[in-house]
């Protein structure tokens, strides 16, 4: 869905599997959970929007996404909220025996 921004049409369960299957694969991916300000952000920067554009997956974060991606024809797009989503994808990469990193995060944090 374009928005400005590819945004990805999934579910927690698609993003879960879509990460942990590129995981396994061994590179690093880039995965970006977008909301309005991402939006607005990358209309005033190329290089920003360049970056998101990228991305190996960007999930509708926002409500407000969620809702332009149903009125844009992704009728059963729900929001995917990022933090919402890391339990889920923290346990199934503990199933499966995949490591995660978290970029800009305090010790206290996890």
């Amino acid at each position: 869905m374009n928005l400005g921004l590819w945004v990805h049409s999934t579910s927690y369960e698609k993003a879960v599997n879509t990460v942990i299957n590129r995981a396994r694969q061994g590179a690093s991916r880039g995965v970006y959970a977008v909301a309005s300000h991402m939006v607005v952000q990358a209309r005033k920067s190329a290089s920003y929007k360049q970056i998101i554009n990228r991305a190996d997956l960007a999930i509708p974060d926002g409500r407000s996404i969620a809702a332009l991606m149903r009125i844009s024809g992704a009728l059963d797009q729900s929001q995917v909220c990022g933090p919402d989503l890391m339990p889920y994808l923290c346990q199934e990469a503990e199933k499966m025996g995949v490591k995660v990193g978290f970029f800009g995060v305090w010790k206290l944090t996890l």
